[in-house]
């Protein structure tokens, strides 16, 4: 079993609770004043949400704030983190892509900095406009092969290579072979 830091499980709850009230994405997050985009990231532990987010979206959602907490799991300290393949959890994404399907592996924080870590199948045929992050990437392909396209460089991967770079810069990764392509994704944050 994968234990996740209460920053996951913040996300998951608001989840929860969104969909139990039968409210969508869009209209929660408007309710809490912030973007579809954002909540989204929030839900899927993408993002730590501020203190006042939080609270908001809890609001929000009708629950007493000692409840909610009340209901995260509290555990001691663990000295390692254990995500087995069948664990992985697609990861709904905000953006409009086709063949590009994202697993959560796991995400920590420590002090302002934090990381994320998920797997990226691409498949043959996808299609994405570029995107940016408010991350620094690092990509690791553990099998296939794709065209990263970062700004105007087009940077050809294979098995085995690593890419590193500031996600500010436009990029997209595009499969052009008949094999789905799988990467390891890592997005650090400050």
């Amino acid at each position: 079993m994968v234990k996740h830091d209460n920053i996951t499980q913040i996300g998951r709850q608001i989840k929860e609770l969104r969909v139990f009230e039968g409210l969508t994405v869009q209209t929660l997050a408007d309710k809490a004043g912030i973007s579809k985009g954002m909540l989204s990231r929030i839900e899927n532990g993408r993002i730590i949400p501020s203190l006042h987010v939080t609270i908001k979206l809890i609001e929000e959602l009708q629950c007493p704030l000692g409840d909610f907490f009340q209901k995260l799991e509290h555990e001691d300290e663990q000295t390692y983190i254990l995500l087995k393949s069948g664990d992985r959890k697609k990861i709904d994404r905000e953006n409009k892509s086709l063949g590009f399907n994202y697993f959560f592996g796991l995400n920590a924080s420590s002090g302002p900095s934090s990381f994320e870590v998920n797997f990226l199948v691409i498949d043959p045929e996808n299609k994405r406009e570029k995107v940016t992050t408010d991350a620094h990437e690092l990509k690791f392909m553990i099998r296939g092969k794709v065209d990263y396209h970062l700004d105007e460089e087009v940077i050809t991967l294979e098995k085995g290579d690593l890419l590193y770079y500031n996600g500010n810069i436009p990029h997209v990764p595009i499969n052009t072979s008949n094999e789905p392509a799988e990467m390891l994704v890592i997005y650090f944050y400050k």
